[in-house]
């Protein structure tokens, strides 16, 4: 019904569908236009977030949505819908296609979580439910993560204590949104990491060949 694009200053991983009844993303670093992305009586709000790296078509049924395109940056997309109460069935399509039903109801707002997983020859798109309180958890985590990344990225030793505490902390990051870790799901990432421009670009801003740092020290991490 109603479709605005933003984009804010975080980054992302995995394609993972969430969804939650609060009105903002209280912890993202962007202005949202309260009264023009409100809730009402006869509509909800979706709120689509997908990272710098996300290269994925949003349906809601056989009604477009948007699309995530590539962009050379940290920044996070995030697409907004507007729709009736009632059922729907939220389609994401890359290299795969995946699908989410979700019931909606008025004067509410819905979160929906986009993650890429790793893969041998393409990245292919997953979906969970999230709530709001596992979003806000995921984002204090990731900022720790990320502050932890840059210090332990300045001793120039993936096997430093400092390196080890920046994988435990994407660890817990990568559990609030795919609960079926594994290490091998770990040690894929920092291998998707290194092979993909789009996510280098994530890791690559705290130095030059940060992503091959962190996919180093994950090794050591699941080793």
């Amino acid at each position: 019904m109603v479709n605005k694009r933003f984009r804010t200053g975080l980054t992302s991983l995995a394609l993972v569908l969430g969804m939650t009844v609060l009105g903002s993303c209280s912890s993202a670093k962007y202005i949202i236009l309260e009264e023009q992305l409100k809730p009402d009586a006869k509509t909800a709000v979706v709120i689509f977030l997908g990272s710098s790296s996300t290269n994925a078509q949003l349906w809601d049924g056989e009604k477009p949505v948007g699309t995530f395109k590539d962009t050379p940056s940290s920044s996070m997309n995030c697409i907004f819908w507007k729709a009736a109460p009632g059922s729907h069935t939220f389609v994401a399509r890359a290299t795969n296609t995946v699908h989410e039903k979700m019931s909606l109801q008025a004067n509410r707002t819905y979160y929906i979580r986009i993650h890429e997983i790793p893969a041998p020859y393409a990245t292919p798109i997953a979906m969970n439910e999230v709530t709001k309180e596992q979003y806000d958890e995921g984002e204090r985590i990731r900022l720790a993560f990320e502050k932890s990344l840059k210090e332990a990225f300045e001793t120039g030793n993936p096997t430093s204590e400092a390196a080890q505490k920046a994988c435990g902390l994407h660890k817990q990051w990568l559990c609030v949104y795919y609960p079926h870790y594994t290490k091998e799901y770990h040690q894929g990432l920092g291998e998707m990491y290194v092979a993909d421009e789009r996510f280098r670009a994530n890791y690559d801003k705290f130095g030059d060949r940060c992503t091959e740092f962190l996919r180093d020290a994950i090794n050591v991490f699941v080793g």
